[in-house]
């Protein structure tokens, strides 16, 4: 989510891989498809949502939340 509050425009799945992969520390294994689960999670519990054609996705308002 971090990732996605400093993209005001959005991410692609691989922008996200790619911006990860790139981090030492982070453990693996890591994969697109892990991201797209967490994001289909995330998308779930409303935090995250996909944008149409783009299929960027971008954190959900906090006053767009539903409780």
């Amino acid at each position: 989510m971090h990732l996605l509050g400093g993209c005001p425009d959005g991410l692609k799945i691989v922008e996200i891989y790619k911006m990860l992969k790139s981090v030492d520390w982070l453990g693996k294994p890591m994969s697109k498809d892990l991201i797209k689960d967490d994001m289909d999670v995330l998308e779930k519990k409303d935090i995250v949502r996909q944008m149409g054609v783009s299929k960027k996705w971008n954190l959900v308002q906090e006053d767009q939340i539903s409780q």
